[in-house]
């Protein structure tokens, strides 16, 4: 009888065993609780118990390892960092907001090495991220994008442009003009990635205690369905689930995203798609794009969905849009002909969080003992640059990961439900129009920029 647990995705469903581990057997006493075995939780435990091997540190998980968006998402380890610079500005200085940005664009290498060393094979391959413009509209803003990380002194060892010809040998996409080409991103397996995090954090002595539901977080204690874990710190790696723990806030919005992939596909037909050194491509909609090729030669390509209700939980039946996988099937099939009439085979569906000004940050409570992270948009990269901060932060060491503006950054709460749902909405049906218009004329609608000016009502 297969395993629950491998149909949440493709990912999850190559990633061997997923037996659950044990329970909270009952009341327990660490230095550090975990909340979370995702991304965030696991490079946590991994950094902190190899700072100081003493700490008793315990892991802490509603379902297993690897179970929310770190074993759902596109498989981009990727250095951008979204978020404005100059509101990061605004709170530090310009140099503290780029060089924030600058290391996590090494992250991406750190973690390639890391996993070499603990032998994880996450099929991680450094390519590089493409951003493909099919209109003039486009091509312009991907030019301004590109001239603005110039005027910040980003340079082309972070990102530069390929035209038409040279995109080719890359990737064949069909009725592209040119590419932005980013440098430090990286193809994985997430879920192998995730779970092979686990076992090694497991081998360093840190116990991950599944299926076990948090309740709430209170001052020196986590409250469990299977009984309290008394902690001096406590880090928060719930990002996107921020919903089941009781009490935390509205800072933090759940956002689905839908992921659908093809059967494996032959090697002619790779030999027209490219995709030959690990790249990863998406394209300029305002809804959003993202694809990949998988370790075992399928296309693999996501999209923004909906958002979710912040209260009540999140319901697994709503993350799966019908509507979203139809609209992927007919993108990658209009993007990406070559692939002729594979047959799809995998559909599925994550949760990731965002912040009210869509900027990662680090929550940072001394005088409460919590500590957490969340609101990435691309986590795979950043989620391990902010556990190495939380890392430092912990222990009290003053170093220069602990003065970067996205500590405690200042982001407005989302408002109450159904709100944003609503707003959402009405967003994602006026830039599906943008979208369509862009492509047909070549030319952003002139409406596009009062859309924009809605959408970020608050964030200030």
């Amino acid at each position: 009888m297969p395993n629950p647990y491998s149909g949440l995705s493709l990912w999850l469903e190559q990633a061997g065993d997923l037996t659950p581990r044990p329970t909270l057997p009952g009341r327990l006493d660490v230095d550090v609780a975990v909340v979370g075995a995702g991304f965030t939780g696991l490079w946590s435990a991994y950094y902190l118990k190899r700072a100081d091997p003493s700490l008793r540190i315990a892991v802490l998980e509603k379902d297993i390892a690897g179970y929310g968006a770190s074993g759902r998402n596109g498989g981009w380890c990727y250095g951008h960092m979204n978020g404005s610079l100059s509101a990061y500005a605004a709170e530090s200085t310009r140099e503290l907001a780029v060089a924030m940005k600058l290391e996590n664009y090494r992250t991406v290498d750190l973690i390639g090495s890391t996993l070499a060393a603990e032998g994880i094979d996450a099929g991680f391959v450094k390519g590089g991220a493409l951003t493909v413009a099919r209109s003039a509209a486009q091509e312009q803003a991907l030019r301004s994008g590109l001239q603005s990380d110039r005027d910040w002194g980003f340079g082309e060892d972070v990102n530069t442009w390929l035209d038409e010809s040279a995109l080719r040998a890359h990737v064949n996409v069909a009725g592209a003009r040119g590419a932005k080409h980013e440098l430090h991103c990286a193809r994985v397996q997430p879920a192998k990635l995730a779970r092979g995090l686990a076992d090694v954090v497991e081998r360093m002595g840190v116990p991950i205690y599944e299926r076990t539901e948090v309740l709430r977080i209170d001052q020196g204690v986590v409250r469990t369905v299977h009984g309290d874990v008394r902690a001096d710190v406590v880090v928060r790696g719930t990002e996107g689930y921020t919903v089941h723990v009781a009490g935390e806030g509205r800072a933090i919005q759940p956002i689905t995203s839908q992921v659908v992939a093809t059967e494996p596909l032959p090697s002619e037909v790779w030999d027209e798609l490219g995709f030959g050194h690990g790249e990863v491509v998406s394209d300029m909609v305002n809804l959003g794009m993202y694809c990949q090729r998988s370790t075992d030669d399928r296309l693999v390509m996501g999209g923004r969905g909906g958002f979710q209700p912040r209260h009540g939980g999140l319901n697994e039946d709503e993350i799966l849009d019908q509507r979203v996988f139809a609209a992927l099937r007919a993108a990658m099939r209009e993007l990406f002909p070559a692939i002729g009439d594979a047959r799809f085979t995998h559909a599925w569906g994550g949760v990731w969080g965002a912040s009210r000004d869509w900027a990662p940050v680090i929550g940072y409570e001394p005088e409460r003992g919590v500590t957490w992270a969340g609101g990435y948009g691309d986590g795979v990269c950043a989620s391990n640059l902010a556990a190495r901060t939380m890392t430092d932060l912990i222990l009290k060491r003053d170093t220069e990961l602990t003065k970067y503006p996205w500590i405690n950054h200042r982001a407005p709460n989302w408002p109450p439900d159904p709100l944003p749902r609503i707003g959402a909405r009405a967003m994602s049906m006026a830039y599906g129009l943008a979208d369509k218009a862009t492509i047909r004329t070549g030319r952003s609608p002139r409406w596009l920029p009062v859309v924009d000016r809605l959408s970020k009502l608050g964030d200030k």
